[in-house]
């Protein structure tokens, strides 16, 4: 037949573009975006009032301020106090553990042990991979 167009696995029958336009249904695709459109809408809404939900159940579990300034002061523990100023205390270890990983030092001298601060350390340690 020579009017006829061969057939095409992706264009079966041949058809035309002029065809294939009017096979597809557009008052569908409309509104099949229309009800997507609609649907993300109302969930959106949905989780907007959820958000609100679960921010004033979270204001409600939190405590009121307390009324004077004097109970909002942090009181001390009963005597006997086992440290007397702990954030002296605190800056103090901190400062000699410092002191430890920065400085060299013996630790054992009958053992032959000596403590060198933890940057040459490293260093030595990737001299000694580098090496065969």
């Amino acid at each position: 037949m020579a009017g006829t167009r061969p057939e095409h696995p992706r264009n079966p029958g041949g058809s035309t573009p002029e065809e294939f336009d009017r096979d597809v249904d557009i008052r569908g695709v409309v509104w099949t975006g229309a009800g997507l459109a609609a649907i993300t809408a109302v969930s959106l809404v949905f989780v907007w009032f959820f958000l609100q939900g679960l921010m004033a159940s979270g204001e409600a579990r939190d405590p009121e301020p307390l009324p004077m300034p004097e109970a909002a002061e942090i009181a001390l523990p009963p005597a006997p106090r086992l440290q007397a100023s702990p954030e002296e205390e605190l800056r103090e270890m901190l400062a000699h553990e410092r002191a430890l990983l920065e400085t060299y030092g013996v630790v054992d001298r009958e053992g032959g042990y000596a403590r060198v601060p933890i940057e040459r350390a490293m260093e030595l340690y990737l001299e000694g991979r580098d090496a065969p």
